[in-house]
């Protein structure tokens, strides 16, 4: 990490702001896996004018590997994949690791599938 890669925001509001108005033109979308802490949306859309896609996160546990609200690649796929179907440009992924307000902390292997 190099000091000139780094810069340093107020609060994580400011940088979903910024964020979202550097990687997205007014009218496209960041995909987020819910639930998620609320002041995001305010956030990227207030500033903006930036929609979030939902990749819905089931409290269900569907077998012995899986927990509730966990996140999966095929979860996050089907989000985009709906997205652009509505005609939606999704550019961005939040990732939120400890995931807000949930605290699942996501191991190396989630992150990296």
């Amino acid at each position: 990490l190099k000091a000139e890669n780094v810069i340093v925001l107020n609060g994580c509001g400011s940088l979903f702001s910024a964020l979202a108005t550097v990687l997205c033109d007014p009218g496209e979308a960041v995909l987020i896996a819910t639930p998620f802490y609320g002041g995001i949306t305010q956030s990227v859309f207030l500033y903006g004018n930036v929609k979030l896609v939902y990749a819905y996160l089931d409290s269900k546990v569907t077998g012995t590997s899986t927990r509730p609200f966990q996140l999966t690649v095929e979860k996050l796929e089907k989000a985009l994949q709906d997205a652009r179907a509505e005609g939606v440009t999704v550019r961005a992924l939040i990732l939120l690791n400890p995931q807000n307000p949930l605290g699942d902390i996501y191991s190396l292997s989630e992150l990296r599938d």
